[in-house]
């Protein structure tokens, strides 16, 4: 069962890097930023897709015996599941749509992603009363309501990241993350001055030293709350990253300096897939598989997870050079054609092998 499992929680980690709500240390970037839901699109897509392909060769390299030895199923066993209230679940499908609607109109808008999740989720929960309300009597419809607002919402963790903000703002106000970001500066100033770095170079060392350091914390810790207290760090280097850009006569100097955005965003999602605590997709699908008997050891958990991560953050950093010195927007656009190019390739392979696939499955018949 692990061969489909640990690649899952690989690619779920992973691909939730190329969206704003994808992954949460995304949604906590891009309200920092601010960076809106397309702007995530854009800038993350092309290189995510390249790790995915690249995920994609290394499970099936990993997985070469396993899936040597695998045969087809028909699917004659699996369980059927009877849905209780299929009403519910077409409103809850028909909001969700809405709320991908206000998340992809958000830079018209200018509304908060919270506030459009929030509403959301609202809409959610007064609908799933009403149909209740008709389908059930009275205190059935009360009790579903109340033993959905008790249990199915996660009160002890909002709590946490109620007084995670508290915290972090404290910190904020008192100086000690502006004393953090200067730190950082100064570090990346002697890197610079010792090797005689220029300011793009310069950029591009902030980019990697955040992207690598990003990557190490959040395999060793939840990276929801390292992403909450670095984004106030990354975001003095922005600004003054900017305000560098600006008097050296760079024709975009807020699009240049967001690579450190992305440098933490990358990091931050990309190194959750090294540990077996590193990321919640990690912990959840580890947990409900044992639940099942499969046991999945620390150790053995470590043998994908670290050849997975250092490969996606290498590609990663690639792709913070590219940005730095071909550009953020020739960088994505090549990027594109050239995975263009790869699926044409692909389809084209895949039309050529049709009459051996039919071959084998004439014979299996």
């Amino acid at each position: 069962v692990w061969v489909i499992a640990m690649p899952m929680i690989m690619a779920a980690n992973i691909g939730g890097t190329a969206t704003l709500i994808g992954d949460p240390p995304n949604v906590i970037v891009g309200v920092a930023a601010p960076l809106t839901f397309m702007d995530f699109i854009y800038f993350l897509t092309v290189p995510v897709t390249f790790m995915m392909i690249a995920l994609n060769y290394a499970a099936t390299w990993w997985y070469r015996r396993d899936l040597a030895g695998a045969s087809a199923q028909d699917g004659s066993d699996a369980e059927a599941i009877e849905l209780a209230h299929p009403k519910v679940l077409k409103w809850t499908l028909a909001m969700i749509g809405l709320i991908f609607l206000g998340f992809f109109t958000h830079s018209l808008t200018h509304l908060p992603v919270g506030v459009i999740a929030f509403f959301g989720a609202g809409l959610v929960m007064a609908g799933r009363t009403v149909i209740h309300q008709r389908e059930m009597s009275g205190k059935q419809a009360e009790h579903a309501f109340t033993h959905a607002f008790e249990r199915g919402i996660e009160w002890l963790t909002l709590g946490f990241f109620i007084f995670l903000f508290m915290t972090i703002s404290s910190a904020e106000h008192t100086g000690l993350i502006h004393s953090a970001a200067l730190k950082l500066q100064d570090a990346v100033d002697w890197v610079s001055a010792g090797l005689g770095l220029g300011l793009s170079a310069k950029l591009l060392t902030a980019a990697l030293m955040i992207l690598v350091f990003s990557a190490v914390v959040s395999a060793l810790v939840d990276n929801i709350p390292y992403t909450i207290a670095a984004v106030a760090i990354v975001r003095v280097l922005v600004t003054s990253f900017a305000q560098e850009l600006t008097g050296a006569g760079v024709a975009d100097p807020a699009l240049a300096a967001n690579v450190l955005w992305w440098a933490l965003a990358l990091g931050a999602c990309l190194g959750g897939n090294a540990t077996l605590i590193g990321a919640s997709a990690n912990v959840t699908t580890v947990g409900i598989l044992e639940k099942d008997g499969h046991h999945m050891p620390f150790v053995d958990f470590l043998k994908v997870g670290i050849p997975t991560t250092l490969m996606t953050v290498f590609l990663a950093a690639i792709y913070l050079i590219l940005y730095v010195f071909v550009g953020a927007v020739e960088t994505n656009i090549g990027g594109a054609v050239v995975l263009g190019a790869f699926a044409a390739f692909a389809l084209l392979r895949w039309r050529a092998g049709r009459p051996a696939l039919r071959a084998r499955q004439s014979g299996y018949a």
